[in-house]
């Protein structure tokens, strides 16, 4: 699994000298294939990988990581498997059967923050921004 997840890393690193990636972007993705290869056991053998323990790696990311941290990951690790399923596993793209919905589904929604939810405290924020005159005390005003 990780020899294979190297592969992709080169692929991608391929394309940054291309120029059909950029390097901030490859410096995204090498981030995300670590967390990818920290998922995964070093001698875990990629065409072995069933259903149920990507499923696991999924529960594992919604109940350790940020909301868009898991929804970044699974698409990641989609992208993965699109990569290394024609190669290793006989084009079987076990990532594509996943629900589209499987993180959203199961992640707490966002919730509205309840600072200034009166509006006199708008009001008056409103008013000691405007009152300012340098954009110096405009950030303290709203901080």
């Amino acid at each position: 699994m990780h020899q294979i997840l190297d592969s992709y890393e080169n692929d991608l690193r391929a394309k940054v000298e291309r120029k059909k990636l950029g390097e901030h972007s490859f410096y995204t993705y090498s981030c995300r294939i670590k967390q990818l290869r920290e998922s995964f056991e070093p001698r875990e053998v990629y065409s072995d990988v069933t259903y149920q323990r990507l499923i696991d790696v999924l529960d594992l990311w919604i109940e350790t990581k940020s909301n868009n941290q898991a929804f970044e990951l699974f698409g990641e690790l989609r992208r993965f498997w699109k990569f290394a399923a024609p190669l290793h596993c006989g084009g079987k793209n076990i990532a594509a059967s996943i629900p589209d919905d499987y993180i959203s589904s199961r992640v707490q929604r966002p919730t509205p923050t309840r600072r200034f939810t009166d509006i006199e405290s708008i009001a008056q924020l409103w008013l000691n921004v405007a009152a300012c005159t340098s954009v110096h005390q405009k950030m303290q005003c709203a901080i």
